[in-house]
């Protein structure tokens, strides 16, 4: 429970410090903790203590949603043979 805590208010203040230094957007930074948010609502709480665990790597790795959109936008690419 002690670990849970630290790891927690770890990923809360790495999110808002990556954010004010300009190391994650805006979009990821809401992402992030919208992600830890809908895992502790759904009770999935091993996905909860991994967004605590590596929650600043993880947001990190998110793309905006504009970076979706554009992907999204992309002709399929041909199958190969």
């Amino acid at each position: 429970m002690a670990n849970d805590q630290i790891n927690l208010d770890a990923f809360f203040a790495s999110i808002l410090e990556d954010y004010k230094t300009g190391m994650l957007t805006r979009d990821q930074a809401v992402g992030g903790l919208v992600h830890f948010a809908v895992a502790l609502n759904s009770d999935d709480f091993d996905e909860a203590r991994r967004w605590a665990n590596q929650g600043r790597k993880l947001s990190r790795d998110l793309i905006s949603v504009d970076e979706a959109l554009l992907l999204l936008s992309r002709p399929p690419t041909a199958a190969r043979h």
